[in-house]
């Protein structure tokens, strides 16, 4: 049985869903998923709103 991991890595402008499993003795990793990312303006502050972001991530 093959083992895959999933990664999310949220950068500045954008995040990714990364998923990786071994082939062969080596790590093979795919991009499965790409979105927008950015702070936004809440009260007077710049905000990174953390629950859209894992929306996302559960949405595919």
């Amino acid at each position: 049985m093959d083992r895959y991991y999933l990664a999310v890595d949220i950068g500045a402008s954008s995040g990714r869903h990364i998923l990786s499993h071994m082939e062969h003795g080596k790590i093979i990793l795919e991009e499965i998923y790409r979105f927008p990312n950015g702070m936004e303006d809440y009260q007077g502050q710049k905000i990174w709103n953390v629950i859209v972001y894992l929306r996302k991530s559960r949405q595919e």
